[in-house]
């Protein structure tokens, strides 16, 4: 079985892991943000297959989120051919190690390439303050001035 350590070598790819009111007797969602070229990771959807996150019955309410990452950084390195989710990267790993693993790392600086925009604090406060549900008491939109009436 072949390592892919290039995942746990400066790959930086972004999670959501999402808990329901229901967690710890369910376990949470857990989607990449940054969808790695991967066999166990479905290209659309970013859904990791990892049996304890898609089967609640095979989930143990004493796994940690520590305890997920580090299956999920396993599972990067160590890609099974038995609960494939993406084809492609399926048969390349299996037809073409050479080019999957040239695949990988062009996925990771793919990833590691993307823009970042600055945006104002006040671009940032205005478009938050227009979809906000709720709004701040009117003593708390000037907290310099609370805190010197004081």
């Amino acid at each position: 079985k072949p390592s892919l350590d290039k995942y746990n070598t400066g790959a930086v790819l972004q999670l959501s892991m999402k808990y329901t009111e229901e967690y710890n007797s369910v376990p949470p969602t857990v989607t990449f943000n940054t969808i790695p070229f991967h066999p166990n990771v479905d290209q659309h959807s970013g859904r990791p297959c990892i049996d304890f996150l898609d089967n609640p019955k095979e989930w143990n309410g004493k796994l940690t989120m520590s305890s997920i990452l580090l299956t999920i950084q396993v599972m990067l390195s160590n890609p099974e051919l038995e609960n494939v989710l993406n084809v492609e990267a399926a048969e390349m790993l299996k037809n073409n190690i050479s080019l999957y693993r040239q695949m990988v790392i062009q996925c990771v600086r793919t990833k590691q390439k993307r823009q970042i925009t600055t945006v104002s604090f006040e671009d940032y406060h205005r478009m938050w303050s227009g979809i906000a549900t709720s709004k701040a008491a009117e003593h708390f939109k000037a907290p310099c001035k609370m805190i010197c009436q004081i």
